[in-house]
């Protein structure tokens, strides 16, 4: 008896349309107007993310034109003012302008051929979420406007501490910036210059610019690298025979002990936001046949490249090695290679040490030398042998610290001796508030 009812019933006749039975509950029910308004927005951010899912360019524009009106209702400024200008200016008007180009290009360039084929074509420049709203300013600008901020504030506190009888001391204790100063500058944290620390340590222990004695010769692969362009080499086997193996050459002729320690790029690791701070580059196989690329600066910021390269140097560094009464020690990634085949290798692999800086003190302990050689580039290593050379046992640690005319050797274990042992060991402590590039640290600290 239902079932044949249910059949006789149609919706055009006998049931009202679902959006009108629903405008007309919301005037009678408030409270059937919140549940409809609560299912209305959920229902929009879930065509949103339907949209993305399915890369739905109709989906996605839907979804936007009806979040658009509650951006507005809600007072989210941003979208308000810029998801209009997307759909109007940008992303209504993409398909047809880029459909209009097109047919320009293939006119002018295909079938008149007005124009070749390479010339220049012109930028859009569309609105779209990821563009800035306005360019930055000098940071002279943004100072004086920062200074001006200042003294009107400062005006209007100083005038309400006096009239509430307020604490002058107490009053300049308080910081008025959101962003402090002592930690930042514009915004972004302040980044110290590590290589000031080395006037401080300088007068510790006079540099000299004759090589020590040294029976063992520690050399991080990266900096080396960085110091070491290609010059007039084509190809990557060039690069190796004619530049980096001869520079290598030159170490072993005073040292009987050579250790070329490459760093490891751990994927998300701590220090990928430090590299990416120093730009992009370009994927490329290394191979021997492979060309150099034009920009090394570049080739050398993917950490992939710098992997392939280190893998293609170590061994052709190991090939060409045949002295005798002489040793190369190579890191390959956790494992360590050498020639002379090192008898115990305990002490120094596998070693899960990320960058080359700690993994050097690690070779430069357990090598059972008593004058050694860390050549380096970087302050931090500076630091870390400071502070531990009084705690391994070699007769004199020095460092070839720079590059140019800046190139000098300290030695580092008169540093540590004019320091002392407590100060010594807490150089990295200091070191890290007051001058790591990943770490902020107090502005005229």
């Amino acid at each position: 008896m239902i079932a044949s009812a249910c059949k006789k019933l149609t919706p055009t006749e006998y049931l009202p349309k679902f959006n009108a039975w629903c405008k007309k509950r919301e005037q009678d029910t408030p409270l059937f107007q919140y549940w409809a308004t609560e299912l209305e927005l959920q229902l929009l951010v879930l065509v949103y993310v339907r949209s993305l899912c399915q890369t739905s360019f109709t989906l996605y524009l839907d979804a936007l034109t009806g979040l658009a009106p509650w951006f507005h209702a809600l007072d989210h400024t941003n979208y308000a003012r810029r998801l209009p200008v997307l759909l109007q200016l940008s992303v209504r008007n993409a398909k047809s302008i880029g459909h209009d180009q097109f047919q320009t290009f293939t006119r002018q360039h295909l079938m008149e051929e007005t124009k070749p084929v390479d010339a220049i074509l012109h930028r859009n420049k569309l609105k779209l979420f990821s563009a800035s709203i306005s360019s930055k300013g000098s940071k002279g600008k943004e100072q004086l406007a920062s200074l001006k901020h200042d003294v009107s504030l400062f005006s209007w506190l100083y005038i309400g501490c006096q009239t509430r009888d307020g604490n002058l001391e107490e009053f300049f204790r308080h910081k008025n910036q959101a962003c402090p100063p002592t930690l930042s500058d514009g915004g972004s944290i302040h980044l110290y210059t590590k290589s000031d620390l080395l006037a401080c340590l300088g007068d510790l222990s006079v540099a000299q610019t004759e090589a020590p004695p040294a029976t063992s010769v520690v050399l991080g692969a990266a900096a080396v690298l960085q110091m070491l362009k290609p010059a007039a080499a084509r190809n990557f086997e060039e690069y190796a025979q004619e530049v980096f193996i001869p520079y290598k050459s030159t170490k072993l002729q005073t040292a009987s002990r050579h250790d070329l320690v490459f760093e490891r790029y751990v994927a998300d690791s701590l220090k990928c936001t430090a590299r990416a701070k120093r730009g992009q580059g370009v994927c490329k196989r290394v191979v021997g046949s492979a060309t150099i690329p034009g920009n090394w600066q570049n080739f050398l910021r993917v950490d992939s490249n710098k992997t392939e390269l280190f893998k293609f140097l170590s061994d052709a560094l190991l090939t060409w090695f045949d002295k005798e009464h002489k040793q190369l020690v190579i890191t390959d990634g956790q494992a360590v290679l050498s020639k002379l085949v090192l008898p115990d290798l305990a002490s120094i692999a596998p070693c899960n040490h990320e960058e080359a800086d700690s993994r050097m003190l690690l070779h430069a302990s357990q090598q059972g030398h008593h004058k050694i050689l860390i050549q380096t580039v970087d302050t931090d290593i500076v630091v870390l042998v400071v502070s531990v050379v009084q705690g391994v046992h070699q007769d004199e640690l020095w460092l070839a610290f720079g590059t140019g005319n800046s190139f000098r050797y300290l030695a580092a274990h008169k540093m540590a001796t004019c320091l002392g042992p407590e100060k010594a060991r807490a150089l990295p402590m200091s070191f890290a508030l007051t001058g790591c590039d990943s770490v902020q640290f107090f502005w005229s600290l």
